[in-house]
């Protein structure tokens, strides 16, 4: 295509159908702590026996034992969610 008058220079210019790859869908897991009842929970830690741990003489496992408390705490109070997200967020 010519242009007369803009320096003797042709425009170039091309038309290309541009293919964005979609994302597929994902399954992310999380854990709403927002709605989660700390006076249950608070109600839960006082229930714990936590005297087993002077009776473990190793640290790993009065660690181990802390971690096991701990986890079934969370996931009594705060179960574990799944949801499909479509768009993963911008970093």
């Amino acid at each position: 295509m010519s242009a007369p008058g803009i320096s003797a220079h042709d425009l170039v210019y091309i038309n290309y159908a541009v293919r964005t790859k979609r994302n597929s869908p994902k399954l992310i897991t999380y854990r709403n702590l927002n709605n989660m009842n700390l006076n249950a929970l608070h109600g839960s830690i006082s229930c714990l026996p936590l005297d087993d741990i002077y009776l473990i003489s190793d640290v790993d496992g009065k660690v181990e034992l802390l971690n096991t408390f701990f986890a079934d705490l969370i996931d009594e109070h705060a179960p574990l969610l799944k949801k499909r997200v479509k768009n993963q967020p911008t970093p």
